[in-house]
């Protein structure tokens, strides 16, 4: 989302889809908004948050959640349509 990848907003959300895209949301903003996301390497975002790191083992199909940044991820089964 652009609100991450700008700084403006944390990464909440890291969802690893079914087919091996990886999309980052702000957990508040609707991701399907009409200019709400951009691509861009996953760097770009990782240079704004290094705890996603943390995340690069994520496997296909799943979803990392977090109340607020330094608080831990819950992962689950990635809640997307495909």
């Amino acid at each position: 989302m652009k609100t991450v990848l700008d700084g403006r907003l944390p990464a909440l959300q890291v969802v690893h889809t079914v087919d091996n895209r990886w999309a980052i949301a702000d957990g508040i903003n609707d991701p399907n908004g009409m200019d709400a996301c951009e691509i861009a390497h996953i760097w770009h975002v990782i240079n704004h948050d290094p705890s996603l790191r943390a995340l690069s083992h994520l496997p296909i199909g799943l979803q990392a959640d977090r109340e607020a940044p330094g608080e831990p991820w819950t992962v689950t089964k990635a809640n997307v349509l495909d």
